[in-house]
């Protein structure tokens, strides 16, 4: 009877018009009702009004088949004519891009132009006389060199080196160009810093700048076999670690202020990131800022790793996933970092990594880490596994050559890559012809789902939808809708999830001050969700397809777009998959542009048959999830509805965790684990709880929320932290008395 009151009603106030439903809300205030909204005879709308007449037909937004995952390329040899004698490390010049300079590992470095007929190379810097190679194919010598950021206008290039025989260490020093490139004279050595070598192994090592405009450095745990003393845990040896200074804060250099030590604590003030074992390669990702690195294993795993600050990648303590036999008896992962890529090291022994990807002539490829084990003959990419959202190898080139040993970027932002020994081959990554293009659509007005003529605006299939608590994203605005097949309906589970069917696409479309970021399309294929995202352009006519993740800068948090993996590792099976989409969070009024009315979202859906079986309750008598801010609710609920919206997602039974807690709303709190001793470690509080009683800074579920490094949560996804959010947690926490 209530249904039929619904439809009535509808049909007796609604206006039927053309025109596009869109919901847009700023996430930290409610949205009034249209004020042309129908009114009845008292000059108020009717609380039983229904936002839609009818459901809206939808032959165009729909979830077909995911992005093809994967790319095959090819290294073709370049600059045939030009002979190198164990080149080592080579970088295109920071002021011309005609130019390269390549440094062999004895000591000297060389210009030569890109040219393919080219046969010729100039010395440009020539230290052999005190670089340390006894055998060239060993890990000391000249290992790496860096420009400084601003080499047009200091003529600044920084080497990595082992010192002359009998000094037993390394060193990073700054040379100086007075003529634009062409020469560095020895005379202008500055000595940067040097690292004691206790081996002739594991010396390193890369340097490079960061896009922070800080000088990075990977140090080897110090050679011979298993670590003696173990170095790499030691946060006072400098060795198995990475470094980062600010060669411009001062003399030789400064240490920038968010160093995990910089101001104390235990550790040297220069460290970044500690246990590698001997990280011989690292890069930063050109376009997202991150730090990659092949670290290379004992005798069981190669790894490939994000480094991220104040992280700890296990060495000695784990090798690969697994805890080391040799490591200490006690073997506690609650603070390690776990790699990307793990492979045995019965398929190579040296793992070289690499570059990201990030040109334009393999599309496939964009934002996917390269690497290439050193006895192996394949290129291997790191993909975002869509399904898992994990990462996952792939190979990229089956048959190259052995010896590779560094990754650079050229012209067009395209890969080189530089051979070691064998006359120092140099080669570039192509495309391989014959591939089949993605059918994915690459732009926003390709999908079906928006306007193609104005892809900022919805197609007329997409429904709006509001939730009660918005999820944290960062402050920005955000725009919501749903498209499901014709026919098809959704399932109300019985903890108030909703499931969808196959072919769903729901979209959200983030802002921040008026300026449009992204829009993302969650769709469900036949084998689960799926997430994808589309950048907008700077004139917003269209936005197109982002698989491979990358920062937007801004001037308060950078926006972080996820891969195609990205979306998963929150969007959990164990959730549901689709976050946000439970009936106490729509059990409130939303907009309905298309009729120009506010209405009850439930009451809406459920007249226009978009639920299967209806609704069996009253939907104006179901409660909404309690916001933030919301007044009306009490501190608990506020800071409970807080943990499952933005965290049970991960932390409920069935979701693979590192930390067994149930944040679920329903669940009691005697029952959410979060009075226990955190799995994940104490980061450094002595006696800490997930939540400690009455004190905010002994809980670790406060100081995670209030951090933004490799232990914040959310652990992705965010570069602001919530501190209208965090704030409620910290008010509950201490108000607790004692744990149930």
């Amino acid at each position: 009877m209530r249904k039929l009151q619904w439809i009535v009603a509808a049909a007796l106030y609604g206006s039927a018009c053309n025109g596009s439903d869109i919901a847009t809300i700023k996430d930290d205030a409610p949205t009034d009702a249209p004020t042309d909204a129908p009114t009845d005879d008292t000059g108020t709308q009717p609380d039983d009004l229904l936002g839609l007449d009818a459901r809206p037909s939808n032959p165009s937004c729909l979830a077909g088949d995911r992005p093809l995952l994967g790319a095959r390329a090819q290294l073709t040899r370049v600059y045939p004519g030009l002979s190198l004698s164990n080149a080592i490390v080579m970088l295109m010049s920071p002021t011309d891009a005609s130019r390269w300079y390549v440094a062999e590992q004895d000591g000297v470095i060389y210009r030569f132009d890109d040219d393919p007929a080219v046969s010729t190379k100039e010395v440009v810097l020539d230290i052999a006389g005190q670089v340390d190679t006894p055998f060239l194919s060993n890990e000391m010598g000249l290992l790496s060199m860096a420009f400084h950021p601003d080499f047009q206008l200091n003529g600044y290039l920084y080497v990595y080196y082992s010192v002359t025989p009998g000094a037993d260490r390394t060193r990073v020093s700054r040379f100086t160009s007075s003529d634009g490139g062409a020469t560095f004279e020895p005379a202008t050595e500055t000595v940067i810093l040097e690292i004691d070598q206790p081996f002739t192994n594991h010396n390193g090592g890369t340097i490079a700048f960061g896009p922070d405009g800080f000088l990075y450095l990977s140090t080897g745990d110090g050679g011979s076999a298993d670590d003696p003393g173990n170095r790499a845990q030691d946060l006072s040896n400098p060795l198995g670690k990475i470094h980062r200074v600010d060669v411009d804060g001062g003399y030789p250099y400064a240490i920038p202020h968010d160093n995990p030590f910089a101001y104390g604590g235990g550790g040297l003030e220069t460290l970044y990131a500690w246990g590698l074992r001997n990280p011989f390669r690292m890069s930063f990702d050109s376009r997202t800022g991150e730090l990659w690195v092949g670290d290379v294993g004992q005798n069981a795993w190669e790894e490939v790793s994000k480094v991220e600050l104040g992280g700890n990648y296990g060495w000695k303590i784990m090798e690969g996933l697994v805890c080391r036999p040799g490591g200490p008896q006690s073997c506690d992962t609650s603070d390690l970092v776990p790699p990307e890529i793990v492979y045995p090291t019965g398929f190579g022994g040296s793992v070289i990594g690499g570059v990201v990807y990030n040109g334009t002539a393999i599309p496939a490829l964009r934002g996917v880490f390269l690497y290439n084990d050193f006895y192996d003959t394949s290129v291997e990419g790191v993909f975002s596994d869509p399904v898992t959202g994990g990462s996952i190898s792939r190979t990229v080139v089956p048959s190259a050559s052995q010896n590779l040993v560094h990754y650079t970027v050229g012209p067009n932002d395209e890969v080189y890559v530089l051979q070691h020994g064998n006359n120092g081959r140099i080669f570039r990554l192509d495309p391989l012809p014959g591939q089949q293009a993605d059918p994915f659509p690459q732009q926003l007005s390709q999908t079906g789902c928006m306007d193609p003529s104005d892809p900022t605006q919805p197609g007329p299939a997409l429904i709006p939808y509001e939730v009660a608590h918005p999820f944290w994203s960062d402050g920005a605005d955000k725009q919501r809708w749903m498209a499901l097949p014709d026919g098809a309906a959704i399932t109300i589970e019985a903890d108030g999830d909703w499931s969808f069917p196959v072919g769903t696409v729901l979209v959200k479309q983030f802002s921040r001050e008026g300026q449009l970021l992204e829009t993302r399309l969650m769709m469900r294929h036949a084998d689960g969700w799926g997430g994808y995202s589309y950048v907008w352009d700077e004139d917003t006519t269209d936005a197109d397809f982002e698989p491979a993740g990358i920062t937007i800068p801004q001037a308060v948090g950078d926006w972080a777009i996820p891969d195609v993996g990205g979306c998963v590792q929150c969007h959990t099976d164990g959730a549901g998959g689709s976050l946000g989409l439970q009936t106490r969070q729509l059990a409130i009024d939303a907009d309905y542009p298309s009729t120009q009315r506010r209405a009850n979202q439930l009451a809406t859906l459920d007249a226009i048959g978009m639920f299967d079986p209806p609704l069996d309750v009253d939907p104006t008598s179901i409660d909404p999830l309690p916001a933030v801010g919301d007044a009306a609710a009490s501190l608990e609920e506020r800071a409970r509805a807080y943990l499952h919206v933005n965290c049970s997602q991960c932390h409920r039974p069935g979701v693979s965790s590192r930390a067994a807690l149930d944040l679920r709303l329903d669940t009691a709190l005697a029952d959410t684990n979060l009075c226990e001793a955190p799995q994940t470690g104490e980061l450094g509080i002595t006696g800490a709880r997930v939540v400690t009683p009455g004190d905010p800074g002994r809980s670790i579920l406060s100081v995670r929320l209030h951090r933004r490094d490799a232990y914040a949560m959310p652990p992705l996804g965010s570069t602001l932290v919530d501190t209208v959010g965090a704030g409620v947690i910290d008010d509950w926490i201490t108000s607790l008395g004692s744990c149930p």
